[in-house]
């Protein structure tokens, strides 16, 4: 798992701290099966738009986001990672 700077800013986890996590490791544990029912989308089809779902930040603040992912893929076509677009649902914080 990788994340730029503003993710970084958004879920408070440092580079290192990120190091043996998954991507569904930061989703809300209800979510999870649902986040990687997503990803499972983004392999098969190559892209997964406008899913909604719960994350949890560092400090285990809960966050309402709409994600958006595509697959990344080399010139022959072989997966090499996803690509995700996360919006913060400001509107729809608890």
């Amino acid at each position: 798992l990788d994340c730029n700077v503003r993710s970084r800013d958004i879920l408070g986890y440092e580079p290192k701290e990120i190091i043996g996590k998954t991507l569904l490791d930061l989703f809300h544990i209800d979510d999870r099966e649902k986040a990687k029912a997503s990803l499972d989308q983004v392999l098969s089809k190559g892209f997964d738009y406008h899913k909604r779902f719960r994350m949890v930040d560092k400090d285990s603040n809960v966050m309402n986001i709409q994600m958006n992912a595509a697959a990344a893929r080399d010139s022959g076509g072989e997966y090499i990672r996803t690509i995700c677009m996360i919006d913060i649902l400001e509107s729809e914080q608890t």
